[in-house]
């Protein structure tokens, strides 16, 4: 690797003169005197001088992939799994919070495979999180008695809550409105969904979900009316129509 101080850029390979100005290059070693780093140039300083002398850029693999940690991930939820269900196995049922904390290990597996899948779209991350949460919180209340706090204010107010965060990370991120919309319409699924509960019952003081199912349903009109053609975009890409 050389570099010419006049154009200053980095050559590649072993030249008599700088191709550009036909100037003097200077060696590596020479680098540091004319206050250049290779990382300036998106060049790794740790290669060596046999890498950065090859015709073509080395790109050194990741020590950690995303394979690997999903990997670990897996093997160290199987062995928390075993290690948990042998006490169970000795002492019967005198430990009834054994069975939480498995589901919990599970959850927590199924947290970080979500985010290693989806990991470069933070909305569908969001999405599925909040789906996951809403099943844990559905599964607490059943498991505790049924006190029907998830679908009284935990649901509606995630659902919100989610709408809320999908429209600023749209807008923070500049995103085009066709490129999240999908996500409020599925949000705005989920929140109709309330209906199931407040028919069966489960639901006591449904004010909460009611009035969230209202301005999901709002915002759907919003986008059906406003944004018809960002809409029918999106919904094309996603079912190849």
């Amino acid at each position: 690797m050389q570099y010419c101080p006049k154009c200053k850029i980095i050559i590649r390979g072993r030249k008599r003169c700088c191709p550009l100005c036909q100037g003097a290059l200077l060696e590596r070693q020479d680098l540091a005197r004319q206050n250049v780093s290779l990382a300036d140039y998106c060049i790794d300083e740790d290669l060596s001088d046999e890498e950065l002398d090859a015709t073509f850029p080395v790109i050194r693999k990741r020590r950690v992939t995303s394979h690997l940690l999903f990997r670990i991930a897996t093997f160290l939820a199987v062995a928390a799994e075993i290690v948990a269900i042998a006490p169970m196995f000795l002492a019967g049922e005198s430990l009834p919070w054994m069975p939480i904390l498995m589901v919990g290990v599970l959850i927590a597996w199924a947290d970080l495979v979500v985010t290693l899948y989806y990991r470069n779209n933070i909305l569908k991350i969001l999405t599925v999180e909040v789906i996951l949460s809403i099943g844990v919180a559905l599964w607490v209340d059943a498991l505790t008695g049924w006190h029907g706090w998830s679908v009284e204010w935990m649901i509606p107010m995630t659902l919100v809550g989610l709408a809320v965060v999908t429209i600023v990370i749209g807008r923070a991120r500049g995103l085009k409105t066709g490129e999240y919309v999908m996500y409020l319409i599925f949000d705005a699924v989920l929140a109709l969904l309330q209906m199931i509960p407040i028919h069966l019952g489960l639901n006591t003081r449904p004010w909460a979900a009611v009035m969230s199912i209202a301005a999901f349903l709002i915002l759907a009109a919003a986008v059906v009316i406003f944004r018809f053609r960002e809409l029918k975009s999106a919904t094309e890409r996603v079912f190849n129509f």
